[in-house]
Parts: C-alpha cells; structure tokens; sequence
C-alpha cells in the first residue's frame, strides 16, 4: 500500500495486488561444449577413415600395377642390355622387346 500526498487535496491510498509466479525450471536445447567437442572428434575420425581408406587402396593399386614397369624405366634409364629388361619385364608378368630407338615395347 502506498499513500500519495498532494498539496491542497486529501490524502489517496494506492493499493495493488502483486502477482508473483513461481521460477521454472527453463530446459535449454543449445549445444554444450562436452557434446560440440565429441561431435568434433567423431567427425574427424570418420573423415580420417574415409581418407584411409581410400588413399590406401590408391597406394596399394599403384604398387602392383605401376611398381614393375617403373622398375623396367629405371633400368632403361641404367643402360641395361635387353636381357636385363626381359628379366624385369617378366617379373611383373608382361615381356617387353627393345626397339632400335632403345624404347620398351609391352606386348
């Protein structure tokens, strides 16, 4: 209750009811930082699979298609007699004939 004065007139009360509500409990749905953190962990792991995955099956293919004949370059390059190259070529399971202009021709 308040009472309010005003010079030359009566005095007025001023009452009013007050409404209190009781707190509730408020249930946040943001992102806390242990569940962002475990987020960001799983997706790096799955994405570091991912590329495991992947670039080891490139590197394994490479090695046992390109591996030979990247040998037989290599000897090529050595000046290798064709015997030497016929061995390496029969290696990798192909042959290949030295032509006159000292090229490797796989058959």
């Amino acid at each position: 209750m308040m009472t309010l004065h005003v010079l030359g007139h009566k005095s007025m009360d001023v009452t009013w009811r007050k409404r209190c509500k009781q707190p509730v409990k408020h249930v946040s749905t943001a992102l806390t930082a242990p569940q962002a953190t475990t987020l960001a962990v799983f997706t790096c792991a799955v994405v570091g699979a991912i590329c495991f995955v992947f670039c080891r099956g490139q590197s394994s293919s490479a090695a046992t298609s390109g591996g030979s004949k990247t040998k037989v370059a290599a000897t090529i390059g050595a000046g290798a007699t064709a015997a030497e190259l016929q061995r390496a070529g029969s290696t990798a399971g192909t042959t290949g004939t030295v032509g006159k202009d000292g090229v490797v021709h796989y058959s």
